[in-house]
């Protein structure tokens, strides 16, 4: 449960707006997704990879002109978060 807890603390509407966009934009790299959204490539780097290690979105490792990139991409048309409430409160001491 706590795994849920943290996923969904965590998806904040900047953070879901930035799925969106790198839904719709489909960019080929986190500099360049950094760029259309004009914000520091420091800052969509750290906010992409939270985003990979909830597995949200995948991030494919490129070579483009010599030069190595990572491509964030989200392979998916609908996100939908479900919880079990039954098994969640069994695990809880049964309260609810």
């Amino acid at each position: 449960m706590q795994d849920f807890i943290d996923l969904f603390a965590g998806l904040s509407k900047q953070r879901l707006e930035l799925l969106w966009q790198i839904k719709s934009l489909r960019p080929g790299s986190v500099y360049e997704l950094a760029n259309a959204l004009q914000k520091s490539q420091p800052y969509i780097q750290k906010e992409v990879n939270f985003l990979a290690e909830k597995g949200l979105l995948t991030l494919k490792k490129t070579k483009s002109d010599g030069r190595n990139r990572v491509k964030p991409e989200v392979n998916y048309q609908v996100l939908s978060l479900e919880m079990d409430f039954v098994s969640a409160g069994s695990s809880a001491g049964g309260k609810e």
